[in-house]
């Protein structure tokens, strides 16, 4: 909006202007001369070589001087806005000069302090503080001066002497041609910490309410092992006691009784299991996932000799995790793996790959997979997509799998379509390195 370029432009023209009308009246002087009539069409011919010539410069003049009242409207809207934006702001803001005066304060920082703008406008313009904070408030001021922006913690004290816990900010202006001077921006943290309190006072209720559920769920499933078990004792016993006395449809009783009791000790088992798996204290230590994997498969030896699987694995690195919740993790991974196979054959690799995070573990199958809508449920304790006919199991191995992760800040999931198998991924912190 420098307007130089204006006065520039009006300079010449005034200066065509003046040559403009000498050139008129010597046309006018030389028809005189040669005693010629001025007559309308001599002076007609003057003036409009004369607009011609001006006419330039006069529409540079007038494109200049759209320009800047355009530009001034933009820089007023602008302007505008920003006022809008401090005096509405919920933060404190104050501008002062070079000798530590208020020059103005918006409506937010005056209200802080217990004061009115007016009030403030001329006042010294450092806020009164704690006398413990007075040393942190001058550090950073020092700081402020050498580095053109300071902060702090500090104990603010109001009009009327209460006080007020604040984050005070001090800012030189970014324009090198402004006035002398700061700005110091105050944050109430007053009503800050006390929503931080307040989610703190709920998140360890939600601790203790959860440590109590699983503590709860670990008691019940515990008393429960001993009736099951004596459930299926003596059931045993009574269908041994009777022999051929025993009338067929009370052995079909007794076989449904036992078969229910089974169930129940493999679901308290199951049970026990996950609880131990979120209560046990982990025993972190630098180990090779191949030995977690040699003793997941030795776990399944059985299983994977009747199903005539093939296991076939990438070179795994050393990480370092907890020995039992990875070896546990990756047994329930491959006992799924065989287990949701339909083909001649159950083919399951174990996986590594490397993202721009870490590594990604994993085991893929050639099962019967996952309808995608399932992919999150399934991790859910006791969620199960089959019936027991189809395939058996509690539906507790996932979750146990994800509780594993967890706990050692990772992720699983899985990536799968129905027909074509399923790829378990897993993540567990950081690796030391490949083994």
């Amino acid at each position: 909006m420098d307007p130089t370029g204006s006065i520039d432009i009006l300079g010449r023209l005034q200066v065509r202007g003046a040559v403009a009308l000498a050139a008129v009246l010597a046309a006018a002087g030389l028809a005189r001369l040669i005693h010629a009539d001025v007559t309308l069409p001599v002076l007609i011919a003057a003036v409009g070589a004369a607009l011609v010539w001006l006419k330039p410069s006069y529409r540079q003049l007038r494109v200049r001087y759209l320009s800047l009242f355009s530009d001034e409207e933009k820089v007023r809207e602008v302007l505008g806005d920003m006022v809008s934006a401090v005096w509405g702001s919920v933060e404190g803001i104050a501008r002062l000069d070079d000798k530590g005066h208020y020059l103005w304060v918006n409506p937010s920082y005056a209200k802080m302090l217990g004061f009115t703008p007016d009030e403030m406008k001329g006042m010294p313009g450092r806020p009164r503080v704690h006398p413990d904070d007075a040393p942190r408030v001058k550090e950073t001021y020092t700081q402020m001066e050498e580095t053109g922006r300071a902060s702090a913690d500090v104990t603010t004290i109001r009009k009327d002497d209460s006080y007020l816990f604040t984050r005070m900010e001090l800012a030189k202006p970014m324009d090198e041609n402004a006035r002398p001077g700061f700005f110091l921006f105050l944050q109430d943290l007053a009503e800050s910490q006390e929503i931080e309190a307040a989610l703190a006072r709920k998140s360890h209720e939600l601790v203790r309410l959860n440590s109590e559920l699983e503590q709860f769920a670990y008691i019940a499933a515990h008393d429960l092992r001993e009736p099951t078990r004596k459930i299926v004792s003596f059931s045993a016993l009574l269908q041994t006691d009777l022999g051929s006395d025993l009338p067929e449809a009370a052995r079909k009783d007794l076989h449904f009784i036992t078969d229910a009791a089974r169930r129940m000790e493999q679901l308290v088992h199951d049970l026990l299991a996950l609880s131990r798996t979120s209560r046990t204290a982990m025993a972190t230590e630098i180990l090779s996932l191949d030995e977690c994997v040699d003793a997941a498969l030795e776990a399944l030896a059985l299983k994977i000799e009747e199903a005539g699987a093939e296991i076939v694995r990438d070179p795994l690195p050393k990480v370092e995790a907890d020995r039992t919740l990875i070896t546990q993790l990756y047994q329930n991974l491959l006992s799924n793996a065989i287990k949701f196979c339909d083909a001649e054959q159950p083919r399951v690799h174990i996986t590594v790959e490397r993202n721009g995070e870490g590594l990604v573990l994993g085991v893929r199958d050639n099962g019967i997979g996952i309808e995608p809508e399932y992919a999150k449920q399934i991790f859910q304790p006791f969620k199960r997509l089959h019936g027991r006919s189809e395939y058996e199991g509690t539906g507790i191995g996932l979750a146990i799998c994800q509780k594993a992760a967890e706990r050692h800040h990772g992720l699983i999931w899985v990536e799968s379509e129905p027909g074509k198998g399923s790829h378990f991924k897993f993540t567990i912190g950081e690796t030391e390195g490949d083994g």
